[in-house]
């Protein structure tokens, strides 16, 4: 019968492209800067919009951050190329970041985004 194939992880030490490529069903894309200055971004998260005819391709986000940052994607092809847009927006109107990353200030976590039908 088939056999397994297994690779050993990448080495740190390999560099990423950050060119959008087709991988399938998505594209690989980035990177950006964040609503606070932060390049790149640090998203971990990602939802794809399942509605091709949407505004948005994807939204990302991080579940370890605690400022409701998130960011509006919207990828497109033109010239034989792929191209993105990166829209970085926040759950609340406070854009002091460090009132943000003070102890006592609140925090905002976002778990998870999903797309409206």
């Amino acid at each position: 019968g088939p056999s397994a194939v297994t690779k050993p992880p990448l080495s740190k030490a390999e560099p990423v492209s950050f060119e959008p490529r087709g991988v399938g069903a998505i594209n690989i894309f980035g990177p950006s800067m964040s609503l606070f200055g932060t390049f790149p971004q640090t998203m971990n998260r990602i939802a794809s919009n399942p509605n091709p005819n949407g505004a948005f391709s994807f939204v990302t986000w991080s579940k370890d951050s605690t400022t409701g940052e998130y960011s509006l994607w919207h990828i497109f092809e033109a010239n034989k190329a792929f191209h993105f847009r990166c829209y970085p927006r926040i759950l609340h109107g406070i854009y002091d970041i460090e009132w943000l990353k003070e102890p006592e200030s609140p925090s905002i976590t976002i778990l998870n985004i999903d797309f409206c039908p």
